[in-house]
């Protein structure tokens, strides 16, 4: 992380001299990224995602540390940025408590499809990567496949967690 710092300081290419890492190296072409302090709160916070789920397919994982470094990591991305889209994507997917909440809020925080407007320029923001698209398909089926369906009616799950189609988000 401090390479990746020293390296956005001399203007050098995002994995410099460090591993290269999808998410840690697309932080700074994320237009939600505004500051360097913005990309460094990114980039621990993928840090973090990254050791969670190592941690959670271990052979022991412990689902109350998950539960506390993916809220972590939630709270220290920036706003709308990919980092957060992928910080609730893995609490879709590896959260017991609130899958169906935890769907919804991955899903809402999806970039916004394009819009066509010839008149104005607009920052078209990138599409979901395809690993969080993966991750939230997989969380919904975790979601239907859970105990409480059988005891609970589908009246009592938020109806935007299963019509929200997925493909009109990816922009």
């Amino acid at each position: 992380m401090i390479q990746r710092g020293w390296n956005l300081a001399w203007n050098k290419p995002s994995a410099f001299n460090t591993t290269p890492n999808t998410p840690r190296d697309s932080v700074v072409e994320d237009h939600a990224i505004r500051s360097p302090l913005d990309a460094v709160a990114a980039w621990y916070a993928n840090m973090i995602i990254d050791d969670t789920l190592l941690n959670a397919i271990g052979e022991h994982p412990s689902s109350l540390d998950t539960e506390h470094y993916l809220n972590l990591a939630i709270g220290i991305t920036p706003p709308a940025s990919a980092t957060q889209v992928r910080a609730l994507a893995a609490k879709a997917v590896l959260s017991n408590s609130r899958r169906d909440a935890n769907i919804v809020a991955a899903l809402e925080a999806l970039p916004p499809a394009s819009t066509t407007a010839s008149s104005m320029n607009l920052v078209n923001h990138a599409p979901a990567a395809p690993d969080v698209r993966v991750a939230l398909t997989l969380a919904k089926l975790l979601s239907l496949l859970s105990p409480s369906l059988a005891t609970n009616s589908c009246v009592s799950r938020p109806k935007s967690a299963w019509h929200y189609p997925l493909a009109l988000r990816e922009g």
